[in-house]
């Protein structure tokens, strides 16, 4: 009895000690919007987990096809289904497309955490 209940203990041990604290990790959601134009439209929208790539990756449906959202609340509900939480936002304002044009470009970017314990976890069902 003695050497079950020593085993245990062991057991125990040996487990908290390899499992690991989550970490938070952060990446960012950009899409633009067309200002001027009645139902702005956001289309792909870009995720960046600060990989160095020159790549710009978006958000892809299981097919491996960009997804496109009519606004960015759509996106980070996306997200949020997927363990992300919103933890900031901010917009960057382009100046009009063309000359002739009173459209301006919004860039909307919105920065997500998430808790993990592992690297796999961060691209987890995106």
């Amino acid at each position: 009895m003695r050497r079950l209940i020593t085993l245990l203990l062991a057991i125990f041990t040996i487990a908290t000690l390899y499992a690991q604290e989550p970490t938070t990790v952060y990446c960012s959601i950009a899409g633009s919007q067309l200002t001027g134009r009645a139902n702005g439209y956001i289309g792909p929208v870009e995720i960046n987990f600060g990989q160095d790539s020159q790549q710009t990756n978006y958000l892809k449906d299981e097919d491996g096809r960009r997804i496109n959202f009519k606004t960015m609340i759509q996106a980070v509900n996306y997200m949020s289904v997927r363990g992300w939480k919103l933890v900031s936002t901010y917009t960057l304002l382009s100046p009009s497309l063309t000359q002739n044009s009173n459209l301006d470009e919004d860039i909307i970017v919105m920065i997500l955490s998430k808790e993990v314990t592992s690297t796999e976890q961060i691209t987890e069902g995106l």
